[in-house]
């Protein structure tokens, strides 16, 4: 995704740039291959092809939802090292050694606390979280009205995150059938303590050598830093800044209007 941010850049000073970077977010995240081929078209009909023609080159299975060769489950992120970062933010100024053993205690702390949640709390076949969103999806689509296709073919796309929406549930319902047999086991308890059965250990340190031979030693070199104070945050994309609120001169508030849009008569 980031290599293709970066060759769709040359085309800012483009009065078409930002018709393309729409379309081009739209085929990233569409669905369906039908909306994925809707997309390029687009910067066809806006006389941007070759940008369509350099998209359908590269493998789409790394960064288009409707080609992606596995279930993501809903959750993607394309900022998890910072989330990384401000997860272990304490501990950044430590010295290296010192800083992988805290976030080795950390994460270990973390595992025993879900591993012990998981085992002496979760008493469903889902995770609680999901058993009431399930509930909740059933009920919404308990009063619509079904249409059968076929004996065993019903009209509905669902299978985007692993788990089904209202109207896979009202779908589903209709057919008897057993509504957790839809459901990837990637939402289910004994997966969620499959994930947190492995135990991490402390480093050992007993077979380690009490000596070591001068001539195997590597030799650090002096880190030097850069002038001027150092950066704690990543710098954000343009796609990622949020928009600073304006202060309305007519009412007095903050928000994304001014006096000739505010609200107020």
């Amino acid at each position: 995704m980031a290599m293709m941010r970066s060759r769709i850049v040359i085309l800012l000073g483009d009065a078409n740039s930002k018709p393309v970077l729409d379309l081009f977010y739209k085929a990233a995240y569409s669905y369906t291959p039908a909306n994925f081929e809707e997309a390029l078209r687009g910067m066809h009909a806006i006389g941007c092809g070759h940008v369509a023609n350099y998209i359908r080159t590269i493998p789409k299975g790394k960064w288009e939802n409707a080609f992606f060769p596995v279930c993501r489950y809903g959750d993607h992120s394309s900022t998890l090292d910072e989330s990384f970062n401000n997860w272990v933010l304490p501990f950044k100024k430590l010295l290296a050694f010192v800083l992988l053993d805290a976030i080795g205690l950390k994460v270990m702390e973390k595992i025993s606390e879900r591993r012990i949640l998981g085992l002496e709390t979760f008493n469903t076949w889902l995770t609680p979280e999901y058993e009431a969103l399930l509930k909740e999806n059933i009920d919404i689509g308990r009063t619509w009205t079904v249409v059968q296709s076929m004996e065993i073919l019903y009209e509905v796309r669902w299978r985007v995150n692993g788990f089904p929406c209202a109207h896979a549930c009202a779908s589903i319902q209709a057919t008897r059938e057993d509504i957790y047999s839809f459901v990837e086991t990637y939402f289910t308890t004994e997966w969620y303590n499959r994930t947190y059965q492995h135990i991490i250990l402390p480093i050992p340190n007993y077979d380690k050598p009490k000596s070591y031979d001068p001539s195997d030693r590597v030799i650090v070199p002096i880190p030097v830093p850069p002038p001027g104070r150092r950066r704690k945050n990543r710098i954000k994309n343009a796609y990622e800044k949020q928009k600073r609120a304006m202060m309305c001169t007519k009412c007095f508030t903050l928000g994304h209007h001014n006096r000739t849009t505010c609200p107020m008569i």
